[in-house]
């Protein structure tokens, strides 16, 4: 029991330690500006490249929207002036 406990803490310390490398690393200006250009803008492109016809549909249809209402209310308001 007493060795599964010592070998619990020393995996435990080095993951602590493994962590805390990789956090200091990340933190560099180097390591931000390459995660920058290699996993974060081509991951945005694809998100933009497969969600653009979606977004644009949905831009369309609140345009469209808007429009039927300023027709309806210029109906609205004809028929209330006859």
């Amino acid at each position: 029991m007493k060795n599964t406990n010592c070998s619990s803490d020393i995996i435990k310390n080095l993951t602590n330690k493994v962590l805390e490398l990789i956090v200091i690393e990340i933190g560099k200006d180097e390591m931000k500006n390459n995660i920058e250009k290699k996993i974060i803008n081509p991951l945005m492109f694809m998100i933009y490249k497969q969600l653009y016809p979606y977004i644009y549909t949905i831009i369309i249809v609140i345009v469209l929207m808007f429009v039927m209402l300023i027709c309806l209310l210029v109906f609205f308001i004809i028929y209330l002036k006859k």
